[in-house]
């Protein structure tokens, strides 16, 4: 991932909705708080460890630029999904919204994590890309979601994962 002076701004947009999360014939999507962004930010990561009972089928990762924070200028951020082979730690655990109520829990092994600061060791697999106008002048950008970043839906098998990464601005 490029680096970039964007690291410095204090744009933030809000970050993914994981989609539908099929496990045991269940549906989920996890939210994922605003976040600023930066030059290789890891923005979230989603793991299946190698205990899991599931797999784990992504069909959408939407980014959403947040409206609510000035921003001044022209910047495009530039988003690469990839495929993880550690699971992320640090940052802060997000437990995913089931679509049913009556749907069981995912496993323990599975996680998911806004902004991980150390593990979900990136692959060689890209995934998916997108890049994003963050200017608040630009309506376009709000009428999310439109943009998904995965071309087709991703399985995630016991010890993998995927991640959103911003590469160079």
């Amino acid at each position: 991932m490029g680096m970039s002076a964007l690291n410095r701004r204090t744009m933030k947009y809000e970050d993914f909705d994981f989609g539908q999360l099929g496990a045991r014939d269940g549906y989920f999507t996890a939210f994922i708080s605003p976040q600023a962004v930066g030059a290789a930010v890891k923005f979230f990561d989603l793991f299946s460890g190698a205990s899991s009972t599931v797999n784990l089928v992504v069909d959408r990762v939407v980014p959403i630029v947040d409206g609510s924070v000035a921003v001044t200028g022209a910047v495009t951020v530039n988003l690469q999904v990839q495929r993880t082979t550690t699971v992320g730690n640090g940052g802060t655990a997000v437990t995913p919204g089931k679509h049913d109520t009556g749907t069981p829990n995912l496993p323990a092994s599975v996680t998911c994590r806004r902004t991980p600061t150390g593990g979900a060791a990136l692959g060689a697999d890209v995934l998916g890309f997108g890049s994003l106008y963050t200017d608040e002048q630009s309506p376009g950008e709000h009428n999310a979601p439109v943009l998904n970043l995965i071309m087709a839906p991703v399985l995630i098998r016991p010890n993998t994962g995927l991640c959103v990464v911003q590469g160079a601005v």
